[in-house]
C-alpha cells in the first residue's frame, strides 16, 4: 500500500490577521511555529513551559483579575505545530495583549523554584507515560507512521523532561519573546 502525499496550493494568511465572525464571543490568539521559535520541533520542556505560563500568569492575571473566560498556553505536537497563547470570551483585549507581551519578564520574575518545576515536569511526564489500550496504541502507532514521526517520540520527550532544570527553563522562557 502506497499513500501518496496530497499537494495543496493555498494562499498564506497575512501576519497578525484578524477575522471578523458573526459570534457573540471573541477568540484571540498568538501563535508561533516551531521554526519561528527557532526550534527543530517539539521538545518535552515546551509542555512544562506551557503549563507554567497558563498556571502562573494567564489564569491569575487574565482569568482572575481581568475576567477572561478561558486563557491558555499550549503546544501542538506535530511537525508543523508550535506554541499557542489564546483567550476565549475576553472582555479586555488591550490588557490581555499587554500581559502577553510581558510574559517573559513575568515568568522570569515569578520566583519558580526547582520543587515547583519538578511538579510540572512530573505532570508532563505522567502524560507521556500514560498506559494505552490495544486499540488506542494501534491508532497512535498508525498515526505516527502516517505523519512520519518516530515511534519513540514519547520516550524522547520523557528523556528531555528528566533533564529539565531551572537554568534550562530560563532558556525556554526566551521562546516567549518571539511572540512579541
Amino acid at each position: 500500500l502506497v499513500i501518496e502525499q496530497a499537494e495543496y496550493d493555498l494562499p498564506l494568511p497575512e501576519m497578525n490577521e484578524a477575522l471578523v465572525i458573526d459570534s457573540s464571543v471573541q477568540y484571540n490568539m498568538l501563535s508561533a511555529s516551531y521554526s519561528a521559535l527557532g526550534q527543530n520541533g517539539h521538545e518535552g520542556a515546551m509542555d512544562v513551559l506551557a503549563g507554567l505560563v497558563t498556571d502562573v500568569v494567564l489564569t491569575p492575571l487574565l482569568r482572575d483579575q481581568y475576567g477572561v473566560y478561558s486563557p491558555k498556553c499550549t503546544v501542538y505536537i506535530s511537525d508543523d505545530g508550535g506554541m499557542f497563547l489564546y483567550t476565549y470570551r475576553d472582555p479586555n483585549i488591550a490588557e490581555t495583549f499587554r500581559v502577553l507581551d510581558d510574559l517573559p519578564e513575568i515568568i522570569a520574575g515569578s520566583g519558580i523554584d526547582q520543587e515547583t518545576l519538578d511538579g510540572y515536569i512530573l505532570k508532563s511526564y505522567a502524560y507521556y507515560a500514560m498506559p494505552q489500550g490495544e486499540l488506542s496504541g494501534a491508532v497512535n502507532a498508525a498515526e505516527a507512521v502516517l505523519k512520519g514521526r518516530p515511534q519513540d517520540e514519547s520516550v524522547t520527550s520523557m528523556r528531555q523532561l528528566k533533564q529539565l532544570n531551572l537554568e534550562k527553563l530560563a532558556d525556554y522562557t526566551g521562546l516567549l519573546e518571539k511572540f512579541s
